[in-house]
């Protein structure tokens, strides 16, 4: 038996992380960076804290379309938004053509933290996940999280309050 799987531009994955002493989850949007899925990509960009951006160091295009993730993210998200740039496939050292200089002036110019991982190999990748979390943990913090209250009235009937919106 076989299956076909389609893929809608992205996956989300929930991950629970401790951070100086605080669990914090992390809901994480793995988005494609092809142009075919940028009208559904932007829709994860709403209300985001945190964002990786990463590149293939063995595959030139996508170090060049760094700038273009960058433009579509700050449009449809803002600017206060935490970013780090992020070279993967570091364990393919003889296949690398994304060069250290070339990263040296990217970096410069958008002023951003930058990290090599290997997803293949685990190399750094916790250490992102918790850098990331610790220039979001301010800001997630702050904001207002929906909740779910449940009320009971003088007779005995139960009302559910969601967030803010509460009724007499």
């Amino acid at each position: 038996m076989s299956f076909l799987i389609y893929s809608l531009g992205f996956d989300l994955k929930v991950k629970d992380i401790e951070v100086d002493g605080e669990k914090l989850r992390l809901q994480i949007w793995d988005t494609v960076g092809q142009e075919k899925y940028q009208s559904l990509t932007k829709n994860c960009y709403n209300g985001v804290d945190g964002v990786f951006v990463v590149f293939d160091l063995t595959y030139q295009n996508s170090f060049e379309n760094v700038t273009r993730w960058l433009t579509q993210l700050k449009k449809h998200s803002g600017d206060n938004v935490s970013i780090i740039l992020i070279g993967n496939k570091s364990d393919l050292i003889y296949e690398r053509v994304v060069t250290e200089e070339m990263i040296r002036d990217l970096q410069k110019e958008l002023q951003i933290p930058y990290i090599e991982v290997s997803a293949k190999d685990g190399t750094n990748v916790k250490g992102a996940f918790l850098q990331l979390a610790r220039e979001v943990k301010p800001k997630a913090m702050s904001k207002p999280r929906p909740s779910l209250i449940i009320k009971e009235k003088e007779n005995s009937n139960i009302s559910f309050l969601q967030g803010c919106c509460k009724t007499s």
